[in-house]
């Protein structure tokens, strides 16, 4: 997988490198970062359930990649460290912010584990944005338009990883995005009578078995109890659907 991944990445590499220099007199914070380019374990490689939880978009991830000299290879090594890291300092960090913590990712990666067998699935992580800014919060309409005709990668990276759930906490706002970049339907749940705080995503073609929900980012105003019933809503469905299968 990770070959295929890496082939991927630098056949878009000149392109993008190129192109990025166009937002060169963008301020700093509105430059574009290095993109979010995966690198998996062995765990998840051989996993007999893959899982991929996708976020909104990275800050500032490597700096500013206007002028960089950084290679694809690097930039993934980076993924793999920040994602893998197991110590104590890593867990520190990443539990102080709510993608990764117990409202999130942790509580995700737990259930399922839990239910399913910890040597049974194995997790990838990933973005709505690969482009991020170099900065905190949402990208600029100038680095989506780079991203969509210099790194459009996201159905690709489908076709290596083969992720049989997906868990996209991108939030409605970001919905636009979900079905550009993923070529993906929405439709309502019987968590709730619309859309907004949980989706069911329709993959068509050879991902039509994807298992896949959206619903708010972590960082979005919400009860606690209220995250953890929408949640654990969308584990119960997740598992449900892992059953009939098979």
């Amino acid at each position: 997988m990770n070959e295929k991944l890496l082939d991927l990445y630098n056949k878009y590499w000149p392109d993008l490198v190129s192109n990025a220099v166009r937002l060169s007199n963008e301020s700093d914070k509105r430059k574009p970062s290095h993109p979010l380019l995966i690198r998996v374990n062995d765990k998840y490689e051989n996993a007999k359930i893959k899982v991929m939880i996708v976020g909104q978009e990275t800050d500032g991830w490597c700096e500013s990649m206007i002028g960089s000299e950084r290679s694809p290879d690097g930039i993934a090594n980076i993924y793999f460290n920040y994602f893998y890291e197991t110590t104590k300092k890593a867990a520190k960090a990443k539990n102080k912010r709510p993608f990764w913590n117990k409202s999130n990712f942790k509580y995700f990666k737990d259930a399922l584990e839990k239910e399913l067998g910890s040597d049974n699935v194995g997790f990838v992580w990933n973005n709505l944005s690969k482009i991020g800014k170099n900065s905190r919060g949402a990208t600029t309409k100038k680095i989506n338009k780079l991203e969509e005709e210099s790194f459009s990668v996201h159905i690709q990276e489908l076709d290596i990883l083969k992720p049989d759930v997906i868990i996209f906490n991108t939030g409605s706002d970001r919905d636009y995005l979900l079905k550009q970049r993923f070529n993906v339907t929405l439709s309502n749940t019987h968590y709730a009578d619309t859309k907004k705080e949980v989706a069911k995503v329709g993959f068509s073609g050879k991902h039509e078995n994807i298992i896949s929900f959206r619903t708010f980012h972590p960082n979005a105003r919400a009860y606690v109890k209220t995250r953890r019933a929408r949640n654990t809503y969308i584990i119960k469905q997740v598992i449900e659907s892992i059953k009939m299968i098979g």
